[in-house]
């Protein structure tokens, strides 16, 4: 593809099927969002709530959320008449709850810095950036137990994979979570990743 054709792309995000999703016909998966636009910061990002969410009183929270994450605009379904549109009538908006939607729809600074806030900005940057160092640092140490405790089980003929163990340690978390206002499921794949990783410096010859 020729770099000057890629001021014609766009992209929609419309959500994705996911069996598992109770709140809105299309899971928002905002992180698969997040990272093209990570990886394609010239590709214009199109939101699509009505196709998210299939259910009228539930896009203008999507809406919010794209704006917030930084997406150049939104694509709303709208119809004078939702109950008698010949489809997707659940996620129709009327013209007045469109602009109803539009009015209070908050749009954030895009660009990286300001008068108001640069400095301050730099400053939590800074404290993301050292605590970044203090997590890697930290799963460093966790990776290389990780690794003695598998030379332990080798030693010792003891299988490499505890399920109770496991099982007791994400019921652990579950609770600290809990007390330090972390989401559960967040905390779930977090460790399971963690889990994984472990497992292969355990299995390691």
């Amino acid at each position: 593809m020729k770099k000057s054709n890629i001021k014609n792309i766009g992209v929609i995000h419309r959500g994705f099927h996911n069996h598992q999703e109770l709140v809105y016909r299309n899971s928002p998966r905002w992180e698969l969002a997040i990272e093209l636009k990570t990886l394609f910061p010239d590709i214009p990002i199109i939101c699509d709530p009505s196709h998210i969410t299939g259910k009228k009183q539930l896009v203008s929270g999507i809406a919010q959320q794209a704006m917030d994450i930084g997406f150049d605009g939104l694509m709303i379904e709208t119809h004078p008449d939702p109950i008698n549109a010949l489809s997707d009538a659940a996620q129709q908006l009327t013209p007045a709850e469109l602009e109803k939607l539009m009015i209070a729809l908050v749009t954030r600074e895009t660009s990286q810095y300001n008068m108001a806030n640069g400095n301050q900005l730099e400053i939590l940057r800074e404290r993301i950036n050292q605590t970044d160092e203090h997590l890697l640092q930290v799963l460093s140490s966790r990776m290389n137990i990780a690794k003695s405790i598998g030379d332990y089980k080798k030693e010792n003929s003891i299988s490499i994979l505890q399920t109770a163990r496991w099982e007791e340690i994400i019921g652990s978390l579950h609770q600290r979570a809990e007390h330090l206002n972390l989401n559960k499921d967040f905390v779930t794949k977090l460790y399971n990743c963690i889990h994984d990783e472990s497992i292969k410096k355990q299995t390691q010859h």
